[in-house]
């Protein structure tokens, strides 16, 4: 469009009918006073606030209206009303979040004059407690304390300067173990700007969003998790549901019923205030009306009701909670995501690996007693009748012929009732007629989830009610028995296989399942078709289901397998990338067998993103730089460095003409190392090496040189390049074993897909130059700079001893530097020794090693 076409009316031009229109509207919305705004400041708080310490043993209630805070100690109180509090805490501020620790150390945050103070005080005595980085004025704060008697606290941390301003996330740790009231700051770590916290748990880990993506960082093992995605529309409802099946069907996540809708959550606290009313014999009309403010711990619940705080039990409450068909929106979810039930209960099985333990514990020291039931042809062998809690519902198992076990579930809807079939289900085990299964042990862990323990493996079935349908979760191969069992004479004492030996893998496991065997997939077809047609157990097994179809090649397997993998992360790929791994975490296999996957995989995950749009950043990063999306930034060793800069501060506040004559003293000193441009340089180098390992930071700047050397930096490193960030499709391809152990890597190297595949094909594209400058920058150039450096001080050294004339050299130096050769020449010869023991064969075509020996 030319300028000649553009007019812009002025006031002149208008209409006096326009502008009393526009009059009108402006002075139905007039602002009266600037001060009536801030934006700043938060929403007022009307409503108690109600903490729990980590182990849940002390609880505090903050009172908004006379601004006291009141404790009470429940450590030792089963359910119930709270009586007995401590004396009130008076403070003369607006509360604005409060946390509190096991031996009743508070911190609160109040908002005053368009900032955020932090009071930390010790309750026993009133006393008033300091923070080694005496850090009070903050600008967005979160804190909390942990289960080892430490203080987390968050905060944005704002840098100005004339020349530049920043922002960082900073989590500051202290300990609170301190005999003089002053917290010692432990760690510090900043948050990447591209994220922003969500949550901070007792247990160490952060909870972070980043792109609509929730990720998890556990500050103990320094890793992240990406959780999951989703977008805008779906966010609510689908995050609602997964918390409340994850509430629902787990005892060890009742401390997530906060994040519920209220719609969802009053039915669950509803029904664990009946119960409590109930144990407590209260069954009083005016303790019907639901307590609010709650605030949950693993195995308790804290409301306040008519100004009393109570204490309900949840531990054994939630699994059993079930809800009417009235209450439509529990009803949708209990709907929604029919295969989600059965992958979260397997997950979840978590929750009960201490009763497994001790079910296969039981089970290792009774094989006298199996083997004496076996000969007495005992009918609990091969038929079992269980029944639930509620006795509304049986669980019926049979041995049928040698090779098939049928379960079925009977049903009615209350004791006056008739039972009706639900359903039934078989599966059968490709066994041969000389094994005879029989059932050794079962337990019902829910109504729904019942577990069997046979003499051929061990298996979980889950009863989903919304389907009425059964199916097997769990399933894996044990051969506790002779496969010639049913016709082998019973006096014989061999018949049954070592039950400690093959069980222990079972009561010594400590989080998770085992991860299932080889025939686990040959002896149950079904099992296969369960695995591959539900996501869930693809994702948790598929790895070890491609394997098993690359050794017994099946192609048919192969091929869809492959092809449900890559389709189900097109469907989502926010959430499910981990389908990738299962994959390439096969590539060895499939390079050796069927090396046409490798090339079809590179070809088809070129250019991917883990997120349905592609998102455009500024960064300083160069092309095709790899890197962990979530890595947050240790600056525990500038711990030194920001308490000097504290003192800096402190000596600003209170000897200003000292610190003045400090810095010109010091911009003196710069302007003479400027002109004498080696020292500049030096400086320059010193700074550089101490940001890079971060013995210093910017984010605590008062003085001459570091401002003189952040401003330049920042000035040098100004230019932003736009970036789209890509995924490396290769999930788990260069990680670690699981079962790493730094000794055993000195003698036998531990492969990880990256070092078993050697593929062209992965390295001419750029996801393959990506993962090549990934370990090169994080591994590849340290070991082999140590490599050559170690080989110089051979050479250096045996050099020296054999050359250098007597009579520059004495003996006695000459022999320290034969012993150091021979050192150094050990070394070199256990790399030598660790590619023979690795891999002997290779070590052998390899000409080059002739001259490496």
């Amino acid at each position: 469009m030319s300028s000649d076409k553009i007019s812009i009316k002025v006031d002149d031009d208008i209409s006096n009918d326009l502008k009393d229109e526009i009059n009108k509207i402006d002075e139905n919305d007039i602002i009266n006073d600037d001060s009536d705004i801030d934006i700043n400041k938060p929403a007022y708080i009307d409503k108690p606030i109600i903490k729990v310490s980590p182990n849940g043993e002390y609880l505090v209630v903050y009172n908004p209206e006379d601004h006291s805070i009141v404790g009470w100690n429940v450590k030792d109180i089963e359910e119930g009303q709270l009586t007995k509090s401590d004396a009130p805490v008076k403070v003369n501020d607006s509360i604005d979040q409060i946390s509190v620790s096991d031996d009743k150390k508070l911190a609160y945050t109040f908002y005053k004059k368009n900032e955020y103070l932090l009071k930390i005080i010790d309750i026993n005595n009133n006393q008033k407690i300091k923070l080694s980085l005496n850090i009070e004025l903050l600008s967005c704060p979160y804190h909390t304390f942990n289960l080892k008697y430490e203080f987390l606290l968050y905060d944005n941390w704002n840098t100005y300067d004339r020349y530049y301003h920043k922002k960082y996330k900073i989590i500051w740790i202290y300990s609170t173990q301190a005999k003089n009231y002053k917290w010692i700051c432990k760690r510090i770590y900043k948050i990447p700007e591209y994220f922003e916290l969500i949550n901070m748990s007792k247990y160490d880990k952060l909870y972070l969003i980043s792109n609509n993506s929730i990720y998890e960082w556990d500050l103990d093992a320094e890793k992240g998790t990406k959780i999951f995605y989703i977008n805008d529309k779906e966010f609510k409802s689908h995050y609602n549901n997964s918390l409340y099946k994850s509430v629902k069907y787990s005892k060890l996540l009742p401390s997530l019923l906060p994040l519920l809708s209220s719609k969802t959550l009053n039915p669950i606290m509803e029904y664990c205030w009946e119960k409590c009313l109930t144990r407590l014999g209260l069954k009083d009309e005016n303790l019907q009306t639901l307590p609010s403010n709650f605030q949950t711990t693993d195995k308790y619940a804290f409301g306040i009701l008519d100004g009393n705080v109570w204490k309900i039990k949840l531990e054994e409450n939630i699994s059993k909670i079930n809800f009417s068909s009235q209450n439509s929106d529990v009803q949708v979810i209990e709907d929604s995501n029919d295969y989600f039930d059965e992958h979260l209960n397997i997950n979840l099985f978590k929750s009960y690996m201490d009763e497994i333990r001790e079910l296969f514990q039981k089970l290792s020291n009774s094989k006298s007693e199996y083997k004496r039931k076996l000969k007495q042809n005992d009918q609990n062998l091969v038929e079992r009748i269980i029944i639930t809690d509620k006795l509304l519902q049986v669980w019926k198992i049979k041995i049928i012929g040698h090779n098939k076990i049928m379960l079925r579930v009977f049903k009615k809807a209350d004791v006056k009732r008739k039972w009706e079939l639900t359903d039934t289900k078989i599966t059968k085990f490709n066994v041969s007629d000389a094994r005879k299964i029989k059932l050794l042990e079962i337990k019902l862990f829910t109504d729904d989830d019942i577990i069997l323990i046979t003499t051929i493996g061990f298996l979980i079935y889950h009863f989903n009610e919304n389907k009425k349908s059964m199916s097997l979760i769990y399933w894996n191969y044990l051969e506790l028995t002779y496969p010639n069992v049913g016709t082998l004479n019973f006096e014989d004492p061999e018949f049954f296989g070592d039950f400690k030996a093959l069980l222990k893998p079972y009561y010594t496991l400590q989080f998770n399942l085992p991860l299932l065997n080889y025939d686990s997939f040959k002896i149950c077809d079904e099992w296969i078709s369960y695995v591959k047609d539900n996501k869930g157990n693809l994702l948790k097994y598929g790895d070890k289901l491609l394997s098993f179809a690359i050794k017994e090649h099946k192609l048919d397997l192969i091929e869809e397998i492959y092809k449900k993998c890559i389709s189900w992360f097109n469907e989502d790929l926010g959430n499910n990338w981990m389908f990738l791994s299962i994959i390439t975490s096969t590539t060895p296999l499939l390079n050796k067998y069927y090396p046409e996957y490798i090339l079809r995989y590179s070809l088809e995950t070129t250019m991917i993103i883990d997120h349905p749009f592609y998102s455009i950043e500024y960064q300083h990063t160069k092309s095709l730089y790899s890197f962990q999306y979530l890595q947050l930034v240790d600056l525990t060793r500038s711990i030194l460095w920001s308490k000097y800069k504290f003192f800096l501060h402190g000596l600003l506040n209170n000897y200003e003409t000292i610190f003045w004559i400090l810095i010109i003293l010091r911009l003196l000193i710069l302007i003479v190392m400027i002109l004498l441009l080696p020292f500049f340089l030096i400086y320059i180098a010193v700074f550089y090496i101490l940001e890079k390992y971060h013995f210093i930071n910017e984010i605590f700047d008062i003085g001459v040189f570091s401002t003189f050397y952040f401003v330049l930096s920042n000035k040098l490193t100004t230019r932003e390049t736009p970036i789209i960030t890509f995924m490396v499709p290769y999930i788990n391809f260069v990680n670690y074993s699981k079962d790493y152990n730094w000794f055993l890597e000195l003698i036998k190297p531990q492969p990880s897909p990256f070092t078993e595949t050697i593929n062209r094909n992965i390295y001419k594209t750029w996801n393959g130059e990506a993962i090549i400058n990934f370990k090169w920058n994080t591994y590849g150039k340290y070991y082999y700079a140590m490599i050559w450096i170690l080989f110089m001080a051979l050479l250096g050294c045996f050099t020296a001893a054999a050359t250098i004339p007597q009579q520059y050299i004495n003996e006695e130096v000459r022999q320290q530097l034969f012993i150091a050769s021979i050192i150094f020449g050990f070394i070199h010869l256990s790399f030598e020794v660790r590619q023979f023991i690795y891999n002997p064969l290779k070590w052998f075509y390899d000409f080059w090693n002739i001259f490496g020996i």
